[in-house]
């Protein structure tokens, strides 16, 4: 009777056995993974903690411009240059840039009103040109330094009017599917563009 039982404390073991191999491989698996994301050996901390003192006494000599919600953290001061929130003034390359993607819209216009696309060529004079009449108007103050040169400058006034006007009056005649009417327009606004550039 000893055999049956030995049989049985074998199997028992293999089990065990089996359990054991199995449980080690687990753990060694989820200790790789853990190692990934540990930190690698000499790397620091990167934790910033908040100056307390520093922000009680920013708060009480400087005026705050943004404030967090959560903690009422004040996140921009008046004063800082490194975080302005606003510009003096129009910036303008920024403009002239502006200028120069609308004027290559504007140049898309004639092949989608050959091709009778009308609400394409619409909508690129409500989309990449939405803003070109006010474009103008900026650079046009910002040329002569002043925010109310285009009031006092009746040149570049007249130029930006008339280009308003030529631009409306292709809008219409896109709006009636008139293409000859469309294309007299279009050539209307793109010389005075280009007058305007020039005088600038």
């Amino acid at each position: 009777m000893a055999v049956p039982s030995l049989l049985l404390n074998r199997r028992g073991l293999a089990k065990q056995l089996v359990f054991f191999m199995s449980s080690m491989s687990l753990l060694s698996q989820q200790q790789q993974q853990q190692q990934s994301a540990w930190a690698a050996p000499g790397d620091e901390a990167n934790i910033q903690m908040p100056n307390i003192l520093q922000g009680f006494q920013d708060r009480a000599t400087k005026q705050c411009l943004v404030e967090s919600l959560g903690n009422r953290e004040c996140l921009v001061y008046a004063g800082d240059e490194q975080s302005r929130l606003y510009q003096k003034g129009a910036n303008n390359q920024v403009l002239l840039d502006r200028l120069e993607l609308a004027s290559r819209a504007l140049a898309n216009v004639p092949p989608l009103i050959d091709s009778k696309k009308w609400s394409q060529a619409s909508g690129i004079l409500t989309g990449p040109m939405g803003e070109l009449i006010r474009t103008m108007a900026e650079l046009a103050s910002a040329s002569a330094n002043d925010s109310s040169a285009v009031k006092n400058d009746p040149l570049k006034l007249m130029m930006v009017q008339k280009f308003k006007t030529d631009l409306y009056a292709l809008s219409a005649a896109l709006d009636r599917r008139d293409g000859a009417t469309a294309l007299k327009y279009h050539q209307a606004a793109t010389d005075d563009l280009v007058a305007f550039v020039k005088a600038l």
